[in-house]
């Protein structure tokens, strides 16, 4: 999914490295960029799943209430014993128990 957190490999599948996902096509491609802004074209066989440890205070993106299309900034406040996170947004509002699934960096997305 554009804007998922991912590890990639390779040539040699050794070296697995960070970043997310800006593009697909319908041949299975994934355009990845890596944290220092380089760019990839990725098959999805050499994509896996990136789980995330979130910690209070990280800096994250979220979809409000998990609708709409518009990414709001804000800081992990909580970690809930249901494997949810609370959210401190800042400008002022507060959501309780967002999944993590909803969760991203940053610099994933552009927010408001």
């Amino acid at each position: 999914e554009v804007g998922e957190v991912i590890e990639f490999t390779g040539y040699d599948d050794l070296v697995w490295e960070r970043g997310f996902i800006i593009d697909t096509d319908s041949h299975d491609l994934f355009t990845i960029i890596r944290f220092d802004g380089e760019k990839f074209n990725v098959p999805q066989i050499k994509i896996r799943r990136f789980d995330w440890d979130w910690e209070i205070g990280d800096e994250v993106v979220t979809l409000f209430r998990g609708r709409g299309t518009s990414w709001y900034k804000g800081k992990i406040h909580a970690s809930n014993n249901d494997d949810t996170f609370d959210i401190v947004y800042y400008d002022g509002d507060m959501e309780y128990g967002v999944e993590p699934e909803l969760i991203h960096y940053t610099w994933e997305k552009e927010f408001e």
